[in-house]
């Protein structure tokens, strides 16, 4: 047991400081990710209607999660708004904290070493940032670290358990799911009956999803899959699948998105790291195993979602997580010289500055999406209707019926898109539905027609994000990184 390590008033202590630091930076930098704003749109309806929906009454729901929205709704239905995202912050931090816990007893025996890792891993820019987005990322890797757990410790019953619940967590954890079981299979060779059991466990697992799906939206798979492929849809060509893995490992290593050379040189540089970490960690534990794993959930996720058409950057958070867990092992482990230790305590304290500092820049852009969506809310009547992309901030603080752009909880713009293509489908959605407000980046992108557009709609507002604060005291901070930042303008058009 952990307690045999750590005492209760240790992993108390440090537990207390973990939470705290994750509180306070969500107070002071409020970073919250886009789609957790989707979230808490359907988790409003499910509370407060009983509709598990985006728009009320369409049976069209875009939470990636069905476990996670229970939270959410959950935190929903106690608390306001800002109230949710603070109870998601703390429910987040204690599946991190307890997935840092499960891996720092993996690692180590030694008390002092343990402590160590508790406490460098309380700073960890990547840790920080999965509790504080609001996403179901924490989950997924409380869920994955726990099964790792389960098969060191031959907890087969707590595994099998897991298996049903991974595909309820997040579609995509079947990479997860497949992972555990050829771990499993890898660590006991001989036990084939069990082996059997993980796989039947999983496909029931995969069965439930299935059915919730099939229960409350008619539909096999989440209409974001569905739409995401289309909308997103790239050639299955070499090069692009380079691309996307050269953009995924990018995302794995670098604390913010970069030039191309930028990140080439990070990701050049985060894999020698990484490779010296898991080298350093099998010759401590001579366990192939472990590095099996932990090189499979570090590199493995980026590799298969090159494969895919879309990738955003926290897809692959999950394997920064990794990434991370090792190299703090690397500072921590006593074969190593002083020097690198002290080199990688100050690395990882100014990554952890540094992504305070994005943390609170991307805040700062959501701030000015959420204006966005309070002003349309202001100059519109109840039961108007909006067409645009994205789907989080704008429409949660307009509260108006929304037709998503990408087609994340509207299938006909997926319908749209299969019949017209990618661009021209969106001057033939809006002649069909006619939404009273629409908000575009660019209307050169979308194709649309200049006549048809004015004879039709007329430019209401242009949000400019560099006027965007200017008449708002900001402190110094805010005020370096707001005149150093950027963002897309959006042009805001209503209906004549």
């Amino acid at each position: 047991m952990i307690t045999k390590v750590l005492n209760y008033k240790d992993i108390a202590l440090i537990f207390i400081l973990f939470i705290t630091v994750r509180i306070l930076s969500f107070i002071f930098f409020g970073y919250v990710q886009e789609d957790a704003f989707i979230y808490l749109s359907i988790a409003k309806n499910l509370s407060l209607h009983g509709d598990y929906s985006f728009n009320l009454g369409d049976n069209v729901s875009a939470a990636t999660s069905h476990l996670y929205l229970l939270f959410v709704a959950f935190f929903r239905f106690l608390f306001e708004h800002q109230g949710t995202f603070i109870s998601l912050n703390v429910l987040n931090s204690i599946f991190q904290f307890f997935s840092v816990l499960i891996w720092g007893k993996i690692f180590f025996i030694k008390k002092s070493n343990l402590r160590a890792f508790l406490l460098i891993m309380t700073f960890i820019p990547i840790s920080i940032t999965l509790s504080n987005i609001g996403m179901e990322t924490s989950l997924l890797v409380f869920c994955f670290s726990i099964g790792f757990y389960f098969i060191k410790k031959d907890i087969f019953s707590g595994l099998v358990l897991l298996m049903l619940i991974l595909p309820l967590v997040r579609p995509d954890a079947i990479f997860f799911s497949v992972l555990l079981t050829f771990t499993y299979a890898l660590h006991y060779k001989d036990r084939w009956r069990n082996i059997l059991y993980l796989s039947v466990s999983f496909i029931f697992g995969a069965l439930i999803y299935i059915s919730i799906n099939l229960l409350f939206f008619d539909v096999y798979i989440n209409q974001t899959i569905i739409a995401k492929s289309v909308a997103y849809e790239m050639p299955m060509t070499i090069i692009g699948i380079m691309e996307r893995v050269s953009y995924n490992m990018n995302s794995t290593f670098a604390p913010m998105s970069m030039t191309f050379l930028k990140s080439a040189i990070v990701t050049f540089f985060g894999l020698i790291i990484f490779i010296v970490a898991l080298h350093n960690l099998y010759k401590a534990k001579k366990d192939y195993i472990l590095i099996f794993f932990i090189f499979s959930t570090s590199l493995g996720l980026p590799l298969i979602y090159g494969l895919k058409a879309a990738t955003f950057p926290w897809y692959i958070h999950p394997s920064t997580f990794m990434v991370y867990i090792s190299i703090v092992f690397l500072i921590i482990n006593k074969r190593n010289i002083s020097l690198i230790r002290y080199l990688g305590i100050f690395i990882v304290m100014a990554l952890f500055l540094v992504q305070l500092i994005f943390l609170r820049n991307t805040s700062l852009k959501e701030e000015y999406r959420a204006s966005i969506g309070k002003f349309i809310k202001s100059r519109t009547n109840k039961d108007a209707t909006i067409f645009l992309e994205p789907l989080g901030y704008i429409p949660y603080f307009a509260e108006r019926y929304t037709y998503c752009e990408v087609g994340l909880i509207t299938p006909e713009v997926t319908s749209f898109r299969k019949k017209y293509g990618n661009i021209d489908f969106h001057q033939q959605f809006l002649i069909n539905k006619k939404p009273d407000v629409f908000v575009v980046r660019d209307t050169k992108k979308w194709g649309l027609s200049q006549k048809w557009l004015n004879e039709n709609y007329y430019l209401k507002k242009r949000f400019v994000y560099k006027n965007a604060f200017k008449n708002e005291e900001l402190n110094l901070l805010d005020k370096f990184i707001f005149e150093n930042g950027s963002a897309v303008d959006y042009y805001i058009f209503f209906k004549k």
